[in-house]
């Protein structure tokens, strides 16, 4: 059985491929071809965490799987640790035997952000060029890398409460070879004024944005 650590994972699945993975999952499960049983969550309210168990069928793919995430949202606080971990299991569907654990807490944070890919190939303007990023948490720099992958994105603007929060981020698309203009917006209408492509990962209970903000034409990616 292999076991696959987060860098493991991440040379595996390159954005463009995830991309294309999710798609051909979406395609099979609107085709009645995928088995996704509700997912199983186990609350503790001492730790205000859940967590989830996820199995899945694509019977096309013959992949047999079991993700697990736990979410402790107290983490960071308390013991300089992420608020995310997670673990795949994938088995052989033919005979059951598993094939391969490996690190998920990048994987999900992959998977989630070709989702956002899929949606933006799919849907926005093919002429593109600007992207709104709302959020500079874990899940933001491979939201703007999986909107980068599908198209030709050349300015990004960020919005975040924490502008140092913002320069991290900045300083991460960098690292993961983006080539657009990153900048920080001087808030969300200014950003909104400009954007072709919005996408929201935070975790905020409230709106974002005023919709009247948002010119006709604007694809938006909402994550969380």
């Amino acid at each position: 059985m292999l076991i696959l650590s987060a860098a493991d994972v991440r040379r595996a699945a390159p954005m463009p491929a995830a991309i294309d993975a999710v798609a051909d999952a979406f395609a099979q499960l609107s085709g009645g071809r995928a088995d996704v049983p509700l997912r199983v969550p186990i609350g503790q309210a001492q730790h205000e965490s859940h967590t989830f168990f996820m199995p899945a069928l694509l019977a096309n793919s013959g992949a047999l799987g079991l993700k697990v995430v736990s979410v402790f949202p107290h983490n960071q606080q308390r013991y300089a640790l992420p608020s995310i971990h997670a673990l795949v299991v994938l088995i052989d569907a033919a005979t059951g035997q598993p094939l391969a654990a490996m690190d998920g807490t990048y994987l999900t944070a992959l998977r989630t952000a070709a989702s956002s890919g899929v949606a933006t190939r799919a849907l926005a303007r093919p002429d593109s060029r600007v992207l709104a990023m709302f959020g500079a948490g874990a899940q933001a720099p491979y939201q703007v890398q999986a909107v980068c992958a599908v198209r030709p994105i050349e300015r990004v603007l960020i919005v975040n409460r924490s502008r140092a929060r913002a320069e991290q981020l900045i300083a991460t698309l960098g690292e993961l070879g983006i080539r657009a203009e990153c900048t920080i917006a001087d808030g969300a209408r200014a950003a909104l004024a400009e954007a072709d492509v919005v996408c929201c990962a935070t975790s905020a209970a409230t709106p974002l944005f005023d919709d009247a903000d948002v010119r006709p034409g604007t694809h938006i990616n909402g994550v969380g």
